[in-house]
């Protein structure tokens, strides 16, 4: 069963309380909750350590977005550890006045929501450009690059990944940069189990949202969050 998680006495650093920095997509936004800043994994490991939770996750985040997201935090803040749940590898940001993320149904279909200019770059993209051996190459040097930051600084971390290779059954290429990255095989799935386990919300597809069912419940986010602090 669960293990409750219990407070530890809050950590004072330099005076002031501990900070954690949080970056993700909607699992660690906590989408699909019905109280997510109650029941999300950042609030639950947050109060296991009473610290301060500072949550930068939105949803449909790009790898892109979500290590960016902890460069610019960290360039103007300072914290006491860092939390990364890394998303779907076919996600990516473009630039067009500003960052602009992509997933593959912004090509079209009946989820789509895109304006058209979207649509064009996104088709483009993934018709000439993406593959799985390119997004795995992007995916470990983000996981390499802000990992060798975070050692530079000092600074304690845990990374978790949302794209399961091997619930997919999809081999992991041949990376010579993979093997100079740490934790990236702890994978969310083997957490908390594999879309529709009793770990995720339920199956609400028939109101015509391709995204319901596909998150977390309050026991899954439990899970995750203990997952953390056995790391942390």
């Amino acid at each position: 069963g669960l293990v409750a998680l219990q407070p530890v006495p809050a950590p004072i650093i330099n005076g002031t309380l501990m900070k954690i920095l949080f970056s993700g997509d909607s699992f660690t936004y906590g989408d699909e909750l019905s109280n997510r800043e109650k029941d999300r994994f950042s609030r639950l490991v947050s109060e296991h350590y009473s610290a301060e939770e500072i949550n930068r996750a939105e949803c449909g985040s790009s790898n892109d977005k979500i290590v960016r997201d902890v460069f610019e935090y960290l360039h103007l803040f300072n914290v006491d550890a860092v939390v990364v749940q890394f998303s779907i590898l076919r996600r990516f940001d473009a630039y067009k006045d500003g960052w602009v993320g992509m997933m593959p149904e912004d090509t079209g279909g009946k989820y789509c929501h895109a304006p058209e200019w979207k649509k064009t770059i996104a088709r483009a993209y993934y018709k000439h450009v993406q593959n799985d051996r390119k997004d795995q190459e992007r995916y470990f040097g983000q996981i390499l690059l802000l990992q060798s930051f975070l050692k530079q600084k000092n600074i304690p971390y845990v990374m978790l990944g949302l794209e399961s290779f091997k619930y997919r059954q999809e081999k992991i290429y041949y990376n010579y940069i993979k093997d100079f990255c740490e934790d990236f095989e702890y994978i969310i799935p083997d957490l908390i189990g594999a879309y529709g386990s009793d770990n995720y919300c339920p199956d609400l597809t028939h109101i015509n949202s391709a995204l319901h069912g596909m998150h977390p419940n309050e026991k899954g986010h439990s899970l995750i969050a203990d997952h953390i602090t056995s790391k942390l």
